[in-house]
């Protein structure tokens, strides 16, 4: 039930900036299916869905990935979410039918007839008229004793404004409309609801119980939390106007697509439901904006911009359209880093002159989009600015595609992060950026070879599951062995793990070994690294770059934490395995790790490129990759470009690997004979600082 004010109309302005009245462009392009789901990967969001409007009219709904995660259950069209803040404009709506009607005049006083408890200022509230309250207009705050059922209350409300005087967001200001509108019609806001908008919107609700045949999703921090899902719990046994609408996105699409139209209220009342009335102050937005009845209202030089925007921590949500075109949308979250997933899907191309040539509009593009998206500039200490005087003079309109693949490598290159990638879908051709390590020589160096551990170390041969992906078995004086060549599916990993663990039942330790290990799924790491503990351990935390914004700006952090699984977790002395290979998702796994107690990491500093990534096309049809999130150990740091150091270093030399010795594995097994692994708590490092 927060404010998302700022996310919100920044959102509206990147759409629609897209869609000037005077120019012949299409609305933006829809995300396809395999686009939905990488975006939901790359800002760790289980579910979305969208519902997009062209000419007033819902055309396409979309959906893609889990309404809930456990168990892991698909979002459909019938898919409810939170519609938080997305409330207001459906009950503002609600409210001026009745001012058609002539129940509620928009600028007679509440006190004249209605008194309200929780305010003790009652010469400030004989001021407050419903107009004020649909403009934000009150003085009033957002929230005042946030954290328990609003109806049950009892906290005094203060006037931090004179009334009518000031812009102030007031979620707690629609409540008090909501009980005034309850008193006048004898009706709740759930049968009000349901009496007008009950045919446009009939899988939708203000409060129990959702229609026959919604489903209901959870909300969740991140999908590497299933356990931190919580139900729709801001769906009470009575309607809260700002924040407790539950909607499918085919619903609020038909909604949207009503307030296009103009259907259901008078021309006079529709025109002042869009008339900007309440400025927000100034810098807080790019262009004039305001608050008219509800709705959020822009003006720019290409045209006007109506929506809001929806906030319930766990749910993030935003709707708007063009009344200049009636192209508009909806999208709906359950995850808390939604908004920045709404970013991108709202998000134009990047700004790009006029009159430029192909290859200068590709170079300008691409720098765009690093300049609007990549999340690391801070901590790689890149100045993009600087880079583009540089490279930019070395394009022409006669750079030829070899000449501008090349200076585009080079950019990227300097960023020294092997998730900047540039691709050629059409040829094929791919280059990378690097990375601390890996950039120097194959993937495959020579220095670990599965092969030999099967034959030389392990007691027995090796077992492996998930096609391959993962190994186990019984090393020289009952020490066990897991290998995890990659991440994919965090459930499998974590039933391979499980079955790995009852058959090494017993061992004095366990190596457990990422070595030359590409990455995947950090989910998968983590259920992995959770079958470790007995009690939950805090790790990293990740914090998303709000797409479009500069200078960079992000997300709160989240944080992750590994949590007992399996039937029995494994809380014996642990030695993890890494070396100069171990990349990404691996490389979160060691500092999971670094938080088990009975825990060692030993081998080579890894990669340093840890970031997921998100695709973005460029106007050639070439394709990025762009790092969209930052992590961090407890202490703070950023291994990006560094990569995580072991505590005991130790490598393989490829000439002893081809004679028939693993050096590292037979170090770790050494130490757990001796017992050298013992059980502590690390104090996490001091946190440096950079520029994101």
């Amino acid at each position: 039930m927060r404010s998302t004010l700022n996310a919100s109309l920044a959102a509206l302005l990147v759409w629609g900036a897209l869609s000037p009245p005077a120019a012949a462009q299409d609305a933006p392009p829809l995300p396809s299916a395999d686009e939905l789901a990488q975006l939901l990967a790359a800002f760790d969001v289980p579910g979305l869905a969208l519902a997009a409007l062209t000419g007033c009219a819902v055309d396409t709904v979309l959906v893609a990935g889990s309404a809930t995660l456990d168990p892991d259950v698909p979002v459909t069209p019938e898919t409810a979410f939170e519609a938080a803040s997305l409330s207001k404009p459906v009950f503002a709506w609600l409210v001026l039918t009745l001012a058609d009607e002539g129940v509620v005049d928009l600028d007679r006083p509440l006190a004249e007839t209605f008194d309200y408890a929780r305010i003790p200022d009652k010469a400030a509230y004989a001021q407050v008229t419903p107009r004020m309250i649909l403009t934000h207009r009150t003085g009033l705050p957002n929230w005042v004793d946030e954290g328990t059922d609003f109806h049950e209350r009892t906290a005094p409300v203060p006037f931090e404004a004179p009334p009518g005087t000031a812009y102030s967001y007031s979620g707690e200001a629609f409540g008090l409309l909501q009980a005034f509108v309850e008193r006048e019609t004898g009706r709740t806001l759930q049968e009000l609801f349901h009496e007008r908008l009950g045919d446009v919107m009939p899988r939708s609700a203000f409060a129990r119980p959702l229609p026959d045949g919604v489903a209901p999703s959870r909300g969740y921090r991140g999908t590497s939390e299933p356990e931190s899902g919580r139900p729709m719990d801001n769906l009470g046994s009575r309607g809260g106007a700002a924040y407790s609408l539950v909607t499918t996105a085919g619903d609020y699409g038909r909604f949207l697509s009503r307030v296009c139209r103009g259907e259901g209220l008078a021309p006079a009342t529709q025109a002042e439901m869009l008339r900007p009335q309440s400025p927000l102050p100034a810098g807080e937005a790019p262009f004039p904006a305001s608050y008219g009845l509800g709705w959020l209202v822009a003006e720019s030089p290409e045209g006007t911009f109506v929506g809001h925007g929806g906030n319930n921590d766990e749910y993030r949500a935003f709707a708007g359209y063009l009344p200049h075109s009636g192209d508009g949308l909806v999208v709906l979250t359950n995850g808390a880093n939604g908004q920045a997933l709404i970013d991108v899907v709202l998000a134009p191309p990047p700004p790009v002159e006029t009159g430029l040539s192909a290859p200068e509009a590709t170079f300008e593009a691409f720098w765009s989009i690093y300049n609007e998206g990549y999340a690391l500039f801070g901590v790689k200490h890149v100045d993009w600015d600087a880079v583009r005087q540089v490279y930019r003079p070395r394009v022409t309109p006669e750079t030829t595609d070899d000449e501008l693949w090349a200076v585009l490598e080079e950019m990227g290159g300097l960023l020294n992060d092997v998730h900047v990638t540039l691709r050629d879908p059409a040829t094929g051709r791919e280059a990378r950026s690097g990375g601390r390590s890996i950039g120097v020589g194959p993937f495959d160096n020579g220095e670990f070879s599965l092969a030999l551990v099967d034959s030389a170390y392990a007691q027995g041969g090796l077992a492996s599951a998930l096609d391959g992906a993962f190994h186990w078995g019984w090393l020289a004086d009952s020490v066990g062995y897991v290998r995890l060549d990659r991440f994919r599916d965090p459930e499998a990993s974590g039933a391979a793990m499980d079955a790995a663990l009852a058959a090494l039942d017993g061992a004095r330790g366990l190596v457990l070994d990422v070595r030359h290990n590409g990455g995947g799924d950090d989910r998968a790491g983590r259920a992995v690294a959770s079958r470790l503990v007995a009690e939950p351990r805090p790790y990293m935390t990740v914090a998303m770059r709000r797409i479009g914004r500069t200078p960079p700006a992000f997300l709160d952090p989240v944080e992750w934490r590994l949590e007992p699984a399996g039937p029995r977790p494994y809380t014996g002395p642990v030695v993890l395995l890494v070396n100069s290979r171990s990349i990404s998702a691996a490389e979160n796994v060691a500092l999971a790790v670094r938080a088990v107690p009975h825990a060692v990491v030993m081998g080579e500093t890894t990669a340093g490129v840890m970031a997921d990534a998100a695709t973005q096309p460029l106007p050639n049809g070439w394709e990025v990759g762009v790092p969209v999130n930052v992590f961090r150990d407890l202490g703070g740091v950023s291994w990006e470009g560094v990569g995580v150091v072991p505590d005991l270093w130790v490598r393989n030399r490829r000439a002893e690997v081809e004679a028939g010795t693993d050096r590292a594995l037979q170090t770790a097994v050494d130490f757990l004979r001796a017992g050298a692994v013992r059980a502590r708590d690390r104090e996490a490092p001091a946190p440096v600082r950079d520029r994101d």
